[in-house]
């Protein structure tokens, strides 16, 4: 029998754990609703900077001269005035440096870029670690233990279309193939490339749509006849490789004096297709070759948004056929 006012070593036991148990449910429904209240924050914000990089995206696609690209554009102003204590939005070329997964290596050979391979690498080097890898985005992991650090950051990018005028011949025959699916015509393509190598041409994009008529949906625009770089934007020194190459075995005329002029003039305005067709004096047929390098539309742009809680880094393409811009890429950080 049991005195009153006392309780059993067995009921004690039973309230400590009806306790604990409801301790332990209020602390997993405090767990929940943090839980559920963080993602909402991270879903919000993240809608917030997919729309920040589609206004810009659209202030682009508004460019009132759409062929051109250049620091003239109303898109900078959006830029600045957009930009806060808070938010910060930022929008770099990318496509206007030397394309690491197509250039020619004699391009590399016969300019000044020689000078940005690290000490022990070789054009050479180079052509072996580009067909053992392929083609590839994250460049400074595949190719920092042959270019300087600095060249890789400044003067090579992994986004742009390849020119059939300009590009390797086997990188365009390998992306021909990983687009179409069909080695055979692939081969095919390859032989079209030499064709006109041997003869000295440069190819129309007519020609190459004449040529490969039910590919040609298939691998436009990624290869086809598009100038490689933006004049506008594109770094000095690169600029001077393609200025300074010798085209056909010669050097364009007064090549330093027309480096000096296209730097003043995209300072003070918007060089235009025309204006630097009048800028650069062509003296023979396969300096033409130049314009396949130099141009004045970038096709590929990186939009990064930046804001106290979170950053977003996109990716977007011109499609030059259809003159309309597409979100290549989106990636968020999100703080803890």
């Amino acid at each position: 029998m049991r005195d009153k006012g006392f309780f059993s070593f067995q009921t004690l036991i039973m309230i400590l754990f009806i306790s604990t148990l409801a301790a332990g449910v209020g602390t997993g429904i405090s767990l929940t609703r943090h839980f559920v209240k963080r993602v909402r924050r991270i879903t919000a914000e993240r809608e917030f900077l997919q729309d920040e990089v589609m206004a810009v995206i659209n202030q682009l696609s508004g460019d009132p001269t759409p062929d051109t690209d250049s620091a003239f554009d109303p898109v900078w102003d959006y830029i600045r005035n957009t930009s806060t204590g808070n938010m910060k939005l930022q929008l770099t070329d990318l496509s206007s440096r030397i394309n690491i997964n197509s250039v020619h290596p004699l391009f590399l050979e016969r300019t000044e870029l020689r000078n940005t391979f690290k000490t022990g690498s070789t054009v050479e080097t180079f052509r072996d670690a580009r067909n053992q890898y392929g083609f590839c985005i994250e460049i400074p992991e595949v190719y920092r233990n042959i270019f300087k650090e600095s060249a890789l950051e400044n003067y090579f990018t992994p986004y742009g279309f390849m020119n059939i005028n300009t590009a390797y011949e086997f990188s365009l025959q390998r992306m021909f193939e990983r687009l179409t699916g069909d080695p055979v015509k692939a081969e095919v393509f390859h032989s079209f490339l030499a064709q006109s190598l041997t003869s000295k041409r440069i190819i129309a994009n007519e020609a190459l749509q004449t040529a490969f008529r039910s590919s040609y949906r298939s691998i436009s625009p990624l290869i086809g006849t598009c100038p490689e770089m933006n004049v506008n934007f594109m770094p000095e020194f690169v600029l001077k490789q393609v200025l300074h190459y010798p085209y056909g075995g010669k050097q364009l005329k007064n090549s330093s004096a027309t480096l000096k002029i296209i730097l003043y003039l995209r300072k003070i305005q918007e060089i235009n297709s025309s204006q630097l067709r009048s800028i650069i004096h062509v003296g023979e047929s396969l300096q033409e070759r130049i314009f396949q390098y130099l141009g004045t539309k970038t096709w590929f742009w990186e939009i990064v948004v930046e804001t106290t809680e979170s950053s977003a880094r996109a990716v977007a393409v011109y499609l030059p056929e259809t003159t309309e811009y597409r979100l290549y890429s989106f990636a968020v950080s999100h703080l803890p």
